[in-house]
């Protein structure tokens, strides 16, 4: 599906457009190219205003350069008094049944299943009657099973344990050899670069090149704990109307997975499962999708499917 996916990270337009909007010199509800059609927004994590404490491991994963907690807040004042916020529910009448979108329709997403979006998000949403849509990576939020970018936000903040072993592969030397821990964006800058190019490996290099990782730092499990919602969570979030979805069992980039119906299915089930609600829902990881993977998806049993490919959808979009 064609969503506007906006993610919204700090950059140099960021403020000129903030200004504007305060200014109403832009205005979703006078766009042209959202009428009768929806915006979905995309988020990931909050964090607070004063920013991640010194002493703290996630002050180097590049996730929380993402969006402050007053900035998220500001956002949701100006959709709830300007937008119509719509459902799940409502986005499948839309693509699959060509219902009219209501004016200014915009569905808000959160992906992966971080805790912030229960912690920092929630209470924001409910204090203006809103709802949202969390996708949640069920491994993560199941067994504690780290994403890619959080394993290696916590591999690489120990660059003098791995950059001194022989086995480590020269692509992750060569992103070390710039790491300042008094510079966290450093730190930023190897995560991301690192993720997007392990998330296109073939899985089982991919888990051995961690391996290798893995076996030179102290065990990240106190830091991936606290990292993601539980069922508990999850199900308190159901219980105020927001929608659950799927990303997936373990976050992989599923262009290169062979087993897609496990990944699809198993995931679907273990959230419907937990939460005793079906899921009708699937967000692609990295917004990565093919031809195959999209018909994986649909035979699954999935109604909708989300990329991060901008632009408003609509009924004429593939759902």
């Amino acid at each position: 599906m064609a969503g506007l996916k906006v993610i919204l990270k700090h950059s140099v337009l960021r403020p000129a457009l903030e200004t504007a909007w305060r200014l109403g010199l832009i205005d979703l509800a006078g766009r042209k190219w959202l009428a009768g059609r929806v915006a979905v927004l995309m988020y990931h994590r909050l964090v607070p205003d004063g920013g991640i404490l010194p002493n703290d491991p996630d002050r180097f994963n590049p996730m929380t350069a993402t969006l402050t907690v007053s900035r998220f807040a500001a956002q949701m004042r100006w959709l709830a008094r300007r937008t119509t916020v719509i459902g799940l529910g409502d986005l499948a009448e839309i693509m699959i049944h060509g219902r009219t979108p209501p004016r200014n329709a915009v569905l808000i997403t959160f992906d992966d299943g971080w805790r912030d979006t229960f912690m920092r998000a929630a209470p924001i949403l409910d204090d203006l009657g809103l709802k949202a849509t969390v996708f949640v990576s069920v491994e993560a939020v199941a067994e504690r099973r780290p994403l890619l970018v959080d394993e290696l936000t916590w591999l690489l903040q120990h660059p003098h344990l791995i950059l001194d072993r022989d086995d480590t592969p020269e692509e992750i030397r060569r992103l070390g050899r710039g790491l300042d821990l008094g510079r966290p964006e450093t730190i930023h800058q190897a995560v991301t670069e690192a993720t997007w190019w392990l998330k296109n490996l073939d899985p089982a290099y991919q888990r051995t090149i961690l391996g290798h990782l893995r076996a030179t730092v102290p065990d990240g499990r106190d830091y991936y704990d606290r990292l993601y919602l539980t069922w508990d969570q999850l199900g308190q979030l159901a219980d105020q109307g927001w929608d659950v979805g799927s990303h997936g069992l373990s976050h992989p980039n599923l262009n290169v997975l062979a087993d897609l119906d496990r990944e699809l299915s198993r995931s679907r089930e273990a959230v419907a499962d937990r939460l005793g609600r079906p899921v009708d829902a699937f967000c692609y990881p990295y917004g990565d999708f093919d031809a195959r993977v999209s018909a994986a998806v649909s035979r699954a049993g999935y109604d909708l499917a989300f990329s991060t490919r901008p632009g408003p959808a609509g009924p004429e979009d593939d759902p």
